[in-house]
């Protein structure tokens, strides 16, 4: 079974890890400049901890952290958009919508 647990200040070097190995193969196939596997420590420690209205999410699968997904909000928390979402390779392609557990 999938579940969300939000995240927080605490697990920034388990975000990390997963961004990290979720978008690898990406950033290995066309070495773009603004992969979020190149982004750094303290950019995804602000959207973590200090950034205003963006939430971090793992992605559960029983109770293993298989990925995670990030939800920012308007100022006035009336409206949501996925910001990222990271999926661990092994877990990849096995035709999980993430987008039906964003918002």
């Amino acid at each position: 079974m999938i579940t969300l647990v939000r995240a927080g200040a605490e697990d920034l070097e388990t975000i990390i890890a997963i961004q990290r190995a979720s978008f690898k193969a990406v950033y290995d196939k066309y070495q773009d400049e603004y992969d979020p596997y190149l982004e750094d420590r303290e950019r995804i420690k602000w959207k973590l901890v200090e950034r205003p209205n963006s939430y971090y999410y793992f992605v559960k699968e029983d109770e293993e952290n298989i990925g995670f997904l990030r939800v920012q909000t308007n100022a006035e928390l009336t409206k949501a958009w996925l910001g990222t979402a990271a999926i661990l390779p092994p877990y990849q392609g096995k035709g999980m919508d993430l987008k039906d557990y964003a918002c």
